[in-house]
């Protein structure tokens, strides 16, 4: 039996650990739900009913982990000693080559003695691998038999045969500032103090995860060692806020079966504006996100509107245009590979906004400044210095507004986040987008040329941008009419380009909102607690087409 063989043998208990682990954090959480609903004596009686079956699933789901780590210790035995039995066959064979040629001309006797005197040699090398093999058996059946101790776990996490982020969901695993000092040094002199802090797998809960923190916290670790569990605490706090399952975020898989994630991203946002109004970029999130929401879930759409907008344009030369009018064919004709490249980088991008923007806004929800300086010593807020101190003075003038009340300083803090969104966050993605051959250019132009945001009050890229103005023979418009002049309500500008956007967004967007807010707070709230699959089966292109067609070509007539 290989080390592979016990490894897969331990998944069994090791899934069957996990499920019992669950049922316990679910029991604790049902517990909570139920206390919060009563009051009174009965709070008592409601806290112990559980309690037993809690720990009984809490004993038996360590007895599991702690299982799977002693067959994890033994599979590396097993390993090691497979690698060395591995080289002592090397040895014997090449060895045994070797004697061959040296006493190649030697009478048969002596290298018969040379190979004899090798094999004994190996021989009392194999018995020594099979007595370390059975002592290391021997010391996991030991420890099989004292059970799931904390310093029996403890061990095994320090040794990397049991995931620390496992062992942390035990209230029952807790270091002493002794044993912490002790295990920094051990980790530091194996080379195993970033292995030790490395982010568990995305579900764990987020008690667990910030049980990890304040050991590393306490073993005065730097910020970069452990940035993959702090940002992760984070956006997982967020996710159990929400009630979304990061588990099953697979963007891959399309619009539909994401629908809830990002469904609930905007009800997360609308949630953290309501409950303070200081973070105004999250309202301004919640706000505009169906309309966002629409664009993807619409992107077979595209298509139609590429062929029923090369009718409407065709009476008008490419000269006069911003794209030449074939590549609304190339729409028209894409697969489906090209139209699931531009859903799911949409899709990508909307995910990613979230992991970064809740990370910050539950880390200042958490520790304020504190918590933002953690993360930039982390090296979560950016790449490169001028990112880093964009966002770190954006919250700075956040917090300091919402201890002073100044309100330009509020909201030029969110500007700054909303900036960073648009900047860092996500403008590699547009630009992928924009990119992609043949069709880019002119599928992020229509991006521009349909996207209307879900905030009362803003316009679309095309009325922002300047009029295309035109005279051209208006016959195939207007029947009878020969001439006349034609205006163009599209952009001239693609909304794949930072400038472009972020003009639509500084001068058009954001005061519609900062307007909407700061003088219609009911109007505002309204929205907010609007359900977000309504708004954005309100938004959907398929919906508002027809009339974004019609109101893109103005006819004015001339006769000549």
């Amino acid at each position: 039996m290989t080390g592979d063989d016990i490894r897969e043998a331990a998944a069994s208990p090791g899934s069957n650990a996990t499920v019992l682990i669950d049922l316990a954090d679910d029991l604790l959480a049902d517990e909570q739900r139920a206390v919060d609903a009563i009051e009174g004596e009965i709070v008592a009686g409601v806290r112990a009913n559980p309690r037993a079956a809690r720990a009984a699933a809490q004993n038996l789901g360590l007895a599991g982990v702690y299982a799977v780590g002693c067959l994890t210790k033994f599979a590396a035995a097993v390993d090691a000693f497979d690698t060395t039995v591995s080289g002592l066959n090397a040895q014997y064979h090449y060895g045994g080559m070797s004697i061959s040629y040296d006493h190649r001309d030697s009478p048969h006797g002596d290298l018969t003695a040379a190979l004899d005197a090798l094999r004994a040699d190996l021989d009392r090398k194999y018995a020594a691998a099979e007595k370390v093999l059975d002592e290391d058996a021997n010391e996991v059946a030991r420890e099989f038999a004292t059970g799931p101790t904390a310093e029996a776990v403890k061990a095994l996490v320090a040794a990397g045969f049991l995931a620390l982020g496992t062992a942390m969901r035990f209230p029952s695993i807790t270091y002493t500032d002794a044993e912490l000092a002790d295990l920094l040094q051990r980790l530091k002199r194996n080379g195993t103090l970033d292995a030790f802090f490395a982010a568990p797998p995305l579900g764990t809960p987020s008690a667990t995860l910030n049980r990890i923190l304040d050991l590393a916290r306490r073993m005065g670790v730097d910020p970069k060692t452990y940035a993959d569990v702090l940002q992760q605490y984070y956006v997982t706090k967020a996710a159990e806020k929400a009630g979304i399952d990061l588990t099953t975020w697979d963007v891959s898989k399309g619009a539909e079966a994401v629908s809830d994630q990002y469904e609930k991203t905007y009800a997360y946002y609308a949630q953290l504006f309501l409950d303070n109004p200081n973070f105004r970029w999250a309202g301004m999130a919640a706000m505009i996100g169906p309309s966002f929401a629409a664009g993807f879930e619409d992107i077979e759409f595209f298509q139609t509107m590429a062929r029923e907008l090369a009718d409407k344009l065709g009476p008008i030369p490419d000269s006069a245009l911003p794209f030449p009018l074939n590549q609304l064919d190339e729409i028209s004709r894409m697969g489906e590979d090209e139209l699931k490249f531009y859903q799911t980088t949409f899709l990508q991008m909307q995910k990613d906004i979230f992991y970064d923007a809740s990370m910050m806004h539950e880390a200042y929800l958490e520790g304020g400044m504190g918590s933002i300086d953690e993360l930039r010593r982390a090296g979560l807020l950016g790449d490169d210095q001028q990112q880093v101190d964009q966002a770190y003075h954006a919250w700075q003038d956040i917090d300091t507004a919402s201890r002073t009340g100044d309100t330009d300083l509020l909201n030029h803090g969110n500007e700054e986040l909303l900036r960073r969104e648009q900047f860092y966050t996500i403008a590699d993605q547009y630009q992928d987008m924009k990119n992609h051959d043949p069709t880019g250019e002119v599928m992020t132009y229509m991006m521009g040329l349909v996207g209307q945001p879900s905030i009362p009050g803003t316009h679309t890229l095309g009325e922002v941008d300047d009029p295309i103005h035109i005279e051209i023979d208006t016959q195939p418009l207007i029947p009878g009419v020969q001439g006349g002049e034609v205006t163009l309500n599209i952009p001239r500008s693609n909304i794949a380009d930072f400038d472009t956007r972020w003009g639509l967004i500084k001068d058009d967007t954001l005061p519609a909102y900062l307007d909407l807010i700061e003088n219609d707070p009911d109007r505002a709230n309204e929205i907010l607690n609007q359900d977000v699959r309504e708004r954005i089966d309100e938004m959907r292109l398929s919906e508002r087409w027809p009339d974004i067609l019609d109101s893109l070509v103005d006819t004015k007539v001339r006769l000549w």
